[in-house]
């Protein structure tokens, strides 16, 4: 920054023709006139010069600062959009959270939800689906009439326990294999060709 200079001050006699007589007035105007020409108009030349100077620089600073303020106003305005766009980006985290949950939830139910609960219009879960076999399953069990399996009896309307069908089959291929006299490997083999059945017994 351009520094200004100072003017020196007048240290004589400012002449005066009422109070002076003319050789001390003579004397005082020429000594302020010495001042004016060494001092005071040198000083004031270079104190305009310098002023000059100084108004451009300070138009400097005036340009500089509205730069500064046109930056500032750019920054505002960024920060804004990176703002923005962070409440966007939040907004849709949120939105992705809350439908990841509720598919974690649908999942849930499509997996969990109890017998002929639907977990959407016209579907059901995996439990519901094994509840319903489970019941199936069992009625076709509980639907044999009572008597059905009976070891001692032979008719259209009974059967024997596999047990029993198990062990009346031993019996036979033990008996296949002493007629043929042959050696079989299996009940099968001793039914078929009349073998020893070796696992049978």
């Amino acid at each position: 920054m351009t520094q200004l200079p100072t003017l020196t001050p007048f240290s004589g006699q400012v002449p005066n023709k009422q109070t002076m007589d003319k050789d001390t007035f003579a004397n005082s105007v020429h000594t302020y006139l010495n001042y004016f020409n060494d001092s005071f108009v040198p000083e004031t030349n270079a104190l305009v010069t310098n002023l000059i100077v100084f108004a451009g620089e300070i138009q400097e600073f005036i340009d500089t600062a509205n730069q500064t303020v046109e930056e500032i106003d750019q920054i505002k305005t960024d920060t804004i959009s990176a703002k923005d766009a962070a409440v966007d980006a939040a907004n849709q985290a949120h939105t992705e959270y809350l439908n990841a949950k509720q598919e974690r939830e649908l999942a849930k139910n499509y997996a969990n939800a109890d017998e002929d609960v639907q977990v959407e219009s016209g579907y059901y879960s995996a439990k519901h689906y094994m509840l319903k076999t489970q019941a199936i399953m069992a009625g076709a069990v509980a639907q044999l009439p009572e008597g059905t399996i009976d070891d001692a009896a032979i008719g259209t309307n009974v059967t024997w326990s596999s047990s029993k069908i198990d062990n009346e089959l031993k019996k036979f291929a033990s008996t296949a294999s002493v007629i043929d006299g042959g050696s079989a490997n299996s009940v099968a083999d001793a039914i078929i060709d009349g073998g020893s059945a070796n696992n049978a017994a």
